[in-house]
């Protein structure tokens, strides 16, 4: 598990690629933007909770993570990646 600081507002091009170790992120409520391949090849990821202030994901953001859920809030940006992307999703 990772934590990450409440006064985040964005996650970087690649910042936790390949983290095979990696299972369960709460994204903070003051991150906005998720980007390309973010989480991309996390191959142990099984869930991440993605606010509803989060308004853009990059392309590939979780590219390669079979196992994950995607909890959301409906019509979020996370939704629409999730459904776009054939991600399994759980609303919240």
């Amino acid at each position: 598990n990772v934590s990450l600081p409440s006064s985040l507002q964005s996650i970087g091009i690649g910042a936790f690629w390949g983290c095979t170790n990696l299972e369960n992120v709460n994204v903070p409520s003051g991150v906005t933007q998720i980007g390309d391949d973010a989480f991309a090849d996390c191959s142990s990821l099984v869930s991440v909770v993605i606010p509803p202030q989060v308004t853009s994901i990059g392309d590939n953001a979780f590219g390669g993570c079979d196992k994950l859920v995607i909890k959301c809030a409906e019509g979020s940006a996370a939704h629409t990646y999730a459904v776009e992307n054939l991600i399994e999703f759980e609303l919240i």
